[in-house]
């Protein structure tokens, strides 16, 4: 039998009326770009037939197939992407299943994009209404403020108040739920100092937790540094609470039982008292020193402070629990071991980073005018020169406040300059027309420019997929 039963040099371009299934071929037709399926079979392109590797995806070659006389079947051939222009040879059927696979990846982009950009409404009510939404209206991370030196904090979104409340009312019935109040006063009073005492040494460990910078969690639960602070914050106010009741219980059913003389006495004779009297004023001492106005007016030596009560207290809770030889030390021993671990982290960081290399020098600059923008001149210029960066990258500024509106100026298309604060109902409804699959929002700046753009982006969460991401430094 012959085995060289097609002629390389005759191919010929594809034409419908040579094939049985004309009208499947002539829809995929306008879809197809290349195959690559099938066992390979080298061509020589046919000089007498350009348009069959030029202008069609296949060609397509009757063959006398010697073996079977006079039967005709069809080969069909697709040209590679080779200088030598070889062919590869398919079968009717695989040259169906790619072009339905080409039109099918072709669709699906388009779905998916489509399917990325267009909101589950569900989940974007929820957090429109929930997780994106503050308390009330619009505050959340715009601060309260007694004069223009004293402020009082901000605000949770709902989200975290609902969580902060549910885990204050947890606390709270713990510590009274099941007993038995119709007992004699002071039982009842010992039963809540214990419960007290034990629910403070549990906190304290997911409150050390929340300290950490390099703590996994925020990683793993994507969540933001300062969301974690917020927590800490509350979960400390929850422990001074609760070592503020444990300590009047036991003030106060000592008082009963021995009367107020005798609580002086214990004070300062009995050490396990006494190392638990030492914890508990550096937890008050720690409150205190932490409020907004305080902390952020002096935040360096706040936090300085802030450590070395916060180890004095650990240092007297540890012979509290030691000399009365209670199991919560374990607990204690694991938030100690997890304060330890990351401070040892951050110092190995710093001096791995630092010693050896002359120190590193930073200097941060408040820009009042677009000259201040020169010293990152280079940096701005190696990123603008970029290979197809303006596919990806876009740079918008906003001089707030400008000597002169003629000194904004913007240097090209995709880096623009304009005078005064943006309207971010605009720049963002502006994304939203271009935007292809999910889009996220950042925003870090002032509490007024994040409550700004939070309230923007929850009015078009059921218009679009968009998620916000903050960072707002209000610790």
């Amino acid at each position: 039998m012959e085995n060289n039963v097609f002629c390389c040099s005759n191919l010929q371009p594809y034409r419908p009326t040579t094939l049985d299934n004309e009208p499947k071929f002539t829809d995929f037709i306008s879809w197809a770009k290349r195959a690559s399926l099938g066992t390979s079979c080298a061509a020589e392109k046919s000089s007498d037939t350009p348009e069959a590797t030029e202008h069609y995806p296949y060609a397509v070659q009757l063959v006398r197939q010697v073996n079977y006389g006079h039967l005709e079947s069809k080969r069909y051939f697709v040209p590679q992407d080779n200088p030598a222009r070889d062919f590869v040879e398919i079968t009717a059927d695989e040259l169906v299943d790619v072009v339905s696979f080409e039109i099918e990846l072709a669709f699906a982009e388009r779905q998916t994009r489509r399917y990325f950009s267009t909101p589950y409404q569900k989940y974007a009510s929820l957090k429109k209404h929930l997780l994106y939404a503050p308390i009330f209206r619009n505050r959340h991370n715009r601060e309260f403020q007694l004069s223009t030196a004293i402020n009082m904090g901000v605000l949770p979104t709902r989200f975290q108040l609902l969580f902060l409340t549910a885990y204050l009312a947890a606390n709270a019935a713990f510590c009274v739920i099941r007993i038995h109040w119709d007992q004699p006063y002071h039982i009842v009073v010992i039963e809540v100092r214990r419960r007290s005492g034990i629910l403070a040494v549990v906190n304290m460990v997911p409150l050390f937790i929340m300290a950490t910078r390099n703590n996994p969690l925020i990683y793993w639960l994507d969540m933001s540094f300062d969301t974690f602070n917020l927590l800490h914050r509350w979960f400390g106010r929850i422990v001074v609470l609760e070592t503020l009741l444990h300590s009047l219980a036991w003030l106060v059913s000592t008082a009963k039982l021995d009367g107020w003389a005798d609580v002086a006495n214990v004070l300062t004779t009995d050490q396990q008292v006494t190392w638990g009297f030492i914890s508990t004023v550096a937890l008050v001492a720690i409150s205190i020193q932490s409020v907004p106005f305080i902390r952020h007016a002096f935040y360096e030596t706040f936090k300085h402070i802030h450590i070395g009560l916060a180890i004095v207290s650990v240092i007297g809770l540890w012979y509290h629990l030691k000399l009365a030889n209670l199991p919560q030390i374990k607990l204690l021993i694991g938030a100690i071991v997890v304060w330890a671990i990351e401070r040892s982290m951050r110092i190995l960081r710093l001096v791995y980073r630092n010693v050896g290399s002359g120190g590193t020098k930073a200097f941060l600059w408040i820009i009042q005018s677009p000259e201040h923008l020169e010293w990152i001149r280079r940096w701005m210029t190696e990123i603008l020169a970029m290979d197809k960066r303006r596919d990806v990258l876009r740079i918008t500024l906003f001089i707030s406040r400008p000597r002169s509106t003629k000194e904004i100026h913007s240097p090209s298309a995709t880096v623009q300059m304009f005078p005064g604060r943006p309207n971010m109902n605009t720049l963002i409804d502006m994304e939203i027309e271009s935007q292809i699959g999910a889009m996220g929002v950042s925003v870090c700046g002032s509490g007024l420019l994040s409550d700004d753009v939070r309230s923007v982006v929850r009015r078009r969460q059921s218009r679009t997929n968009i998620d916000f991401i903050e960072e707002a430094f209000t610790w």
